[in-house]
């Protein structure tokens, strides 16, 4: 005995199932989308963690240490952090800085040596003897 409601059914599990597939399809595509936008950022987000986990119990001994309060201990924590970072950082610029005034300076004092005496200048030859 075939039922008069059967091929309706089936054409509506049809179309959910259909609707699901394309549902799990687009899922799928806007996960690996994003997954490609982030891969650059995947080991820094890695090293973010490992600190954060590093840090937490030194952070919770400064949380205890001012009284329980979780922002100034935080705000401390990240002062400490920056203070990590930007001094070296500062000290590498100056180095930099400095290096590039001597070249400079250097370049400048061989520059006008040329200009004066050419034929004893160093510019312009090879070190290896003819």
């Amino acid at each position: 005995m075939v039922r008069v409601g059967q091929p309706a059914r089936q054409q509506i599990s049809t179309r959910r199932a259909l609707e699901a597939s394309i549902h799990i399809g687009l899922t799928v595509l806007l996960v690996t989308a994003c997954l490609l936008i982030l891969r650059p950022f995947i080991p820094l987000i890695a090293w973010g963690i490992i600190i954060a986990v590093a840090l937490y119990p030194g952070f919770r001994r400064l949380q205890h240490l001012v009284g329980g309060h979780g922002v100034p201990a935080a705000v401390l924590c990240n002062l400490v952090l920056l203070a990590i970072v930007i001094v070296p950082a500062v000290l590498l610029g100056e180095s930099l800085v400095d290096a590039i005034q001597a070249a400079t300076s250097k370049m400048r004092a061989e520059l006008q040596s040329f200009r004066r005496h050419p034929a004893t200048s160093r510019i312009g030859r090879s070190s290896a003897p003819p």
